[in-house]
């Protein structure tokens, strides 16, 4: 997606760099980033909705996966695989 989002941007070098560079910062965990890179994402994200979406989503899945979840899930009685 964000390689996308930075090739359609071509007709605007600057912010397709700006798309460009924040790889890791989409990656990073939000607990794990410092004042300013939280500043920066929150301004990536702001800029550009389908990366906002997409970062959502992936914050989304991540939670649902989380061994919390999934330990609460076999006191449940489910396994993963219903």
């Amino acid at each position: 997606m964000r390689v996308d989002q930075a090739n359609a941007l071509r007709s605007e070098p600057a912010q397709r760099q700006v798309i460009k560079r924040s790889r890791w910062l989409l990656l990073r965990n939000r607990d794990n980033l410092g004042d300013e890179q939280a500043v920066k994402l929150e301004e990536l994200l702001a800029a550009n909705a389908p990366l906002a979406t997409v970062y959502l989503l992936k914050t989304a899945i991540k939670k649902s996966g989380s061994p919390r979840t999934c330990e609460k899930g076999r006191e449940d009685g489910r396994t993963g695989t219903d």
